[in-house]
């Protein structure tokens, strides 16, 4: 028995097909299968149940499945301590983040001070629209992911980490409205379009905001992506609500009324998502020092954010 098997294991467990597990770890179909009857026969067990159906934890698989997924974690979090230890971290961690999300805004200064304590960590990072982050953390494409905090978890292998939160905000252009007035709030907006996102963070926030607005937003306006957003914002096409996180109030024919303080609304921001089965040693140390982040203000082992 090596790690390797026990890797290949958890893998075909956390997808319940061999050709998926063999294309998150970049090896043949081949390769998968006979390092897992391997590892059957040292076992003297059988861990799935192979049909024309599918593939299947055996009854002996699923009570093995939990205690080699902490063990490989114990080991990975020990290693990953070591090499933080010794200073000899290395590798590289893919880092999706959503398209117009101000990253500045949401952790100034992270990014900078986490390559500065580990020189050896290469970080790539990516902007892509929000609608593709998790199709691309799920295909192995990315390690983690930065999106909405509203943003609905469908994977059970999924994990997340609350980054940054901020008052929530209604985004719209002065040409929206006949005649502007102050003192203005969500209820003055519910019979003009509301401006969504084709592919929503979730539902249940557009229903949870009909709630404290009192009625239905009986006007909404789907559009593809962040940018075509802010296009019929400045337009003065609808109106939108999101956080502070996003590049939405860059132009000085977008105004903003802040809708916790006027409606009560909750605060809304941004997670990082990542999958739990992700064995890549250096995505563990950027989510420690991301973790001492959010706490502190600035990473565990660098400068302060700014500096």
């Amino acid at each position: 028995m090596d790690l390797a098997q026990l890797q290949y294991f958890l893998s075909v467990a956390d997808h319940l097909s061999f050709t998926k597990a063999a294309e998150e770890l970049y090896v043949s179909q081949p390769t998968i299968s006979k390092q897992i009857a391997l590892l059957e026969k040292e076992l003297g067990i059988k861990l799935f149940l192979r049909s024309t159906r599918g593939v299947q934890l055996t009854f002996a698989g699923q009570t093995l499945y939990p205690d080699v997924r902490d063990a490989l974690r114990l080991l990975e979090g020990a290693l990953g301590k070591l090499a933080k230890d010794t200073g000899e971290a290395r590798g590289q961690i893919n880092v999706g983040i959503g398209s117009m999300m101000d990253i500045n805004f949401i952790m100034p200064g992270f990014f900078r001070a986490f390559a500065q304590v580990y020189p050896q960590v290469r970080l790539k990072i990516a902007s892509y629209p929000f609608s593709t982050l998790l199709q691309k953390l799920d295909g192995g494409a990315l390690d983690v992911v930065f999106t909405y905090s509203l943003e609905t978890l469908k994977n059970a292998d999924h994990s997340r980490m609350a980054v940054s939160r901020s008052d929530t905000f209604l985004y719209y252009s002065p040409s929206l409205m006949l005649r502007e007035s102050p003192g203005l709030s969500l209820q003055d907006f519910v019979d003009k379009p509301l401006l969504r996102l084709h592919t929503p963070p979730s539902d249940n926030y557009y229903a949870d905001t009909a709630i404290h607005a009192g009625t239905s937003f009986q006007n909404v306006l789907e559009v593809p992506d962040m940018e075509t957003l802010i296009l019929y914002l400045e337009s003065g096409l609808g109106f939108c609500i999101m956080g502070r996180s996003y590049r939405v109030n860059t132009s000085d024919s977008i105004r903003s009324i802040d809708l916790t303080k006027t409606d009560r609304l909750p605060p809304v921001g941004t997670d990082a998502i990542w999958c739990r089965s992700n064995h890549n040693p250096s995505l563990r140390l950027l989510l420690d020092e991301m973790r001492e982040y959010t706490q502190s203000g600035a990473p565990a082992s660098g400068p302060a954010a700014g500096d």
